[in-house]
């Protein structure tokens, strides 16, 4: 009798182990995001642009090049995307000789991760043993950029399974006004929760100053509370399409802007 009970906590103290450490992870996957140098900047003025990586806003860590499938610039007003790509971690670019108001936005390579009792692999779970879960992995990134005096439209769709669009240009918000966005999924409404943070708000893993959900049209309203450089999170997931090779799909998209 004693040696059951034994062995039925040691099987409920190891699944809650094992959940909690699934919660734990899920949480605090690395994700990308995009900080320029000027986010307004002067006819003429070259910027910096880079890719963060990690879990702290502003900076963690940043994202290598070679895992990036693209990283482009759109001019809103003519449409028009160029590749700002490079070979290095921060891009100078010069796309600002031309005044209008830009969309960076960028694509990180997909990708397989599966946790196992042994540590991470990049791999599927084809083929390993003691596998806990695996994740395919869609990251996608934005930034907004105004040249000169421009104000003009930002609630271009780029194409990115899930996507932030915002609404309103952060060019006219000040503080204590309310910045609209909308987010889709797969080209539907997302209903779920949008997390936002300021540069400086705080130097701890995953942790938002704003957070908020859409409506069931995709909508939601955050809060600026605070000039300075902003990042909005999203993420989502669903059953992996193939279950003998992995377990999930997964999806975060970043959008960063300044208000001042």
């Amino acid at each position: 009798m004693k040696s059951n009970m034994v062995n039925k906590f040691l099987c409920i103290t190891t699944s809650l182990f094992i959940f909690f450490f699934l919660l734990i992870s899920n949480c605090y996957a690395h994700y990308p995001w995009i900080i320029v140098s000027n986010y307004n900047p002067d006819l003429g003025e070259p910027i910096r642009v880079l890719v963060g990586w990690g879990h702290r806003f502003p900076i963690d860590d940043f994202l290598n090049p070679s895992s990036i499938e693209s990283l482009k610039v759109l001019n809103t007003r003519t449409k028009k995307s160029t590749s700002i790509l490079g070979p290095d971690v921060i891009i100078k670019t010069d796309f600002t000789s031309t005044p209008g108001t830009y969309i960076i936005y960028g694509f990180r390579k997909p990708g397989f991760y599966t946790k196992t009792y042994e540590g991470g692999k990049r791999q599927s779970k084809k083929g390993l043993s003691n596998v806990i879960k695996c994740y395919y992995s869609n990251m996608y990134m934005k930034s907004i950029v105004n040249v000169g005096k421009s104000k003009g439209e930002v609630n271009k769709k780029i194409g990115q399974k899930l996507e932030i669009i915002p609404l309103k240009n952060p060019i006219n918000l000040k503080v204590g006004d309310y910045f609209p966005i909308k987010v889709l999924f797969k080209n539907k409404p997302y209903k779920g929760m949008v997390y936002s943070t300021y540069m400086g708000f705080s130097c701890e893993k995953n942790v938002f100053a704003y957070t908020t959900s859409t409506d069931w049209s995709g909508n939601a309203k955050i809060k600026i509370i605070h000039p300075g450089i902003w990042m909005v999170k999203v993420a989502n997931e669903e059953p992996y399409k193939d279950k003998e090779v992995c377990d999930v799909e997964s999806y975060v998209s970043t959008l960063t802007f300044e208000v001042k």
